[in-house]
């Protein structure tokens, strides 16, 4: 049987309650993270695991001759700067959500949902009036 990547303590059977202050804004805040980090730190080992390999390779190649080590930096440098800009376009991706989240969060926090429907109910009142209400098969009526 396979486990699966998130416990099941952890799962989205269903939404949040409304939020009403900072006590529930924050409980939300910090349940979510437990589970990002649940996923995201297995990552941040590997990425952490994959310079340490590189570090290994360049202190074994140093003990072998100044050739060896100068044709291991040559590929590290290579490599690293692939990897750092693939971890750029990577980054930015998600700096770039970060923000989109950050802003649709102040938009929905600031909106005055009341209001709202009262300018759609009326826009709604204004368009059945000039365009003539429809039935359910299309006919003006």
């Amino acid at each position: 049987m396979e486990t699966p990547l998130v416990p099941r303590k952890f799962s989205a059977e269903a939404d949040y309650l409304a939020m009403k202050g900072w006590k529930d804004a924050k409980f939300v805040f910090w349940t979510e993270t437990v589970k990002i980090w649940r996923i995201a730190f297995p990552m941040a080992l590997s990425a952490l695991f994959q310079l340490f390999t590189l570090l290994s390779n360049s202190v074994y190649a140093g003990h072998l001759g100044d050739l060896e080590l100068s044709s291991i930096s040559v590929y590290q440098g290579v490599l690293g700067s692939i990897y750092f800009y693939l971890l750029g376009l990577w980054g930015g991706t998600l700096c770039g959500r970060a923000l989109q989240i950050l802003v649709l969060l102040v938009i929905i926090w600031k909106t005055n949902w009341s209001k709202e429907v009262e300018q759609t109910a009326h826009r709604m009142r204004i368009w059945r009036i000039n365009n003539h209400l429809l039935d359910d098969m299309g006919n003006v009526t």
